[in-house]
């Protein structure tokens, strides 16, 4: 280790021939060397308790190197740089910027849990005339004179990122974990795909990551217009309920920016694409129904108590129509049954109020509550009454629901497996 003050460096700078003759030992005359550069200089080595090597960084909530960030017009851009020295009792005494003409910034304010770490708050509205790219570049200043590495990002004011049509999505319910599936989501506008590693992650009903699709580099992950699609393959998840989220940035905005538009915000909220695997459909079940469930159908008309006697036997239940998607497949299904048939047949939609008179429940036992979905006849039908327990969809009013006889009328009906 040198110690502290003055030292002197004397080096002697020579050039030789780069023939091969001349690549070892021992050289010839005609190798040289055949001109010397004598160099000397000065230095001065002090003592100090911080490693030269530590740095101040960039950290926290501080905006990611060459990113490209979509201001729509009338919005204004916030964003946090955040900083934190190295070495003991080495702090932040400034965070230096480059900005655009207009932007405003906070005073330095020291973290109250950790002094090396230091944040400004940095606001801009962009005006007309500064509408496309403006470039914004920031870095670290510690006590004792080192920089942090510069960061830059392109604020890219007048266009907005893509935003998601989450009605859009799909699928939503039940899907087969044994067979390969095609998920989509269209936006508002025609993305691009990332030029850095974004993640389509999907969890399970502990919220474990359990599958990852990065849309910069996947062959899975594919653009038609504005939709994004991706595959999963088969047997790669297990049964129940999982929902999908999406980093910010899976897709972007077309632009000539610094590496890519400005990114859709991404996916946060567990709650937004939520599904549930399923196993494959047991014996006598099938998905081919245009429910994207497992059903039984049974073409012959029968009482609702043979009609539920006839699903037990097969593991299962009557199907209920809890749902409005539900409902309006079994209205077409059974417009197509009157024309093939030239009959009206109703079916059963899997609700009695056999148990107590006027308080219906589900097959599976779940009361019909005030506020959820249903579908009755309008009055003055007659839905309660003592001689009539079991609820149908009927021709007569329009395939809504009326409460008949469970055992004399005779339906359609479908079967769902526990």
């Amino acid at each position: 280790m040198l110690q502290t003050g003055w030292w002197a460096v004397a080096l002697v700078l020579e050039d030789f021939s780069r023939s091969p003759s001349c690549s070892s030992p021992p050289y010839p005359p005609e190798c040289g060397p055949f001109s010397q550069i004598p160099l000397q200089f000065l230095f001065f080595v002090e003592a100090s308790s911080s490693p030269c090597i530590e740095h101040p960084e960039l950290v926290g909530r501080t905006p990611a190197d060459q990113g490209c960030i979509g201001i729509p017009t009338g919005d204004t851009y916030t964003a946090v740089i955040e900083a934190e020295a190295g070495g003991s009792g080495v702090t932040i005494s400034e965070i230096q910027t480059v900005s655009p003409l207009g932007m405003t910034r906070s005073s330095l304010t020291v973290d109250p849990n950790n002094p090396q770490r230091a944040s400004i708050t940095v606001t801009w509205t962009p005006t007309a005339q500064q509408a496309g790219q403006n470039v914004f570049c920031f870095s670290a200043l510690d006590s004792v004179g080192f920089h942090s590495d510069q960061r830059c990002v392109t604020l890219l004011a007048g266009e907005a990122p893509p935003v998601a049509m989450l009605e859009t999505r799909a699928p939503t319910q039940q899907v087969r974990f044994d067979q390969e599936i095609t998920w989509s989501l269209t936006f508002d506008v025609e993305p691009e795909l990332p030029s850095t590693p974004r993640l389509i992650r999907f969890f399970d009903d502990t919220d474990m990551e359990v599958y990852t699709i990065d849309t910069s580099s996947s062959s899975d992950v594919q653009l038609s217009g504005n939709t994004l699609s991706f595959t999963t393959p088969p047997n790669v998840f297990s049964q129940g309920d999982h929902f999908i989220l999406m980093d910010a940035g899976v897709v972007v905005s077309p632009s000539n920016c610094a590496a890519s538009g400005p990114p859709f915000v991404g996916i946060s909220d567990s709650s937004t694409w939520t599904f549930q695997f399923i196993r494959a459909c047991p014996v006598g079940y099938g998905d081919d129904y245009g429910f994207g469930k497992c059903l039984r159908v049974l073409k012959r008309p029968l009482t609702y108590y043979k009609a539920k006697a006839h699903c037990e036997c097969r593991g299962g239940r009557v199907f209920q129509l809890d749902n409005a998607a539900d409902v309006n497949k079994t209205k077409t299904i059974l417009e197509r049954v009157r024309t093939n048939l030239n009959r009206y047949v109703g079916m059963w939609v899997g609700l009695t109020d056999e148990t107590t008179e006027g308080t219906f429940a589900w097959e599976d036992g779940t009361p019909l509550d005030s506020g959820d979905f249903s579908d009755w006849a309008p009055q003055p039908y007659d839905h309660n009454s003592k001689r009539r327990d079991c609820v149908q969809m009927k021709r007569k009013f329009n395939w809504q629901w009326v409460v008949r006889s469970c055992r004399r009328v005779k339906n359609l009906f479908l079967c769902e497996p526990n």
